[in-house]
């Protein structure tokens, strides 16, 4: 996404459904450069929405962000130099 713009364009366009130029280039401008190198699950992120729905659903407060979110192999791809390789490669 952050390498390919027009990959990227394509990537939002398919998935926002939308077709104008100019609308896609602003989504693009906001959104990707905003993107983490290292893509790890938002734990306090993954909170925010167990403790939204409980509101609805009690069966969501007993569920911890780590049981729905696990960047363990995340940590491990990124602690054995894979991301940085791929990154100095481009």
């Amino acid at each position: 996404m952050k390498r390919d713009r027009a990959f990227g364009t394509k990537v939002i366009e398919r998935h926002l459904r939308v077709k104008d130029p100019e609308t896609l280039r602003i989504a693009y401008d906001y959104n990707v450069p905003t993107l983490p190198n290292v893509p790890y699950v938002n734990l306090k992120g993954m909170k925010f929405l167990l403790d939204t729905i409980a509101e609805s659903n009690p069966k969501a407060d007993k569920v911890k962000p780590e049981d729905v979110g696990d960047n363990g192999a995340v940590r491990e791809i990124e602690s054995s130099g894979f991301i940085k390789q791929i990154e100095a490669a481009h």
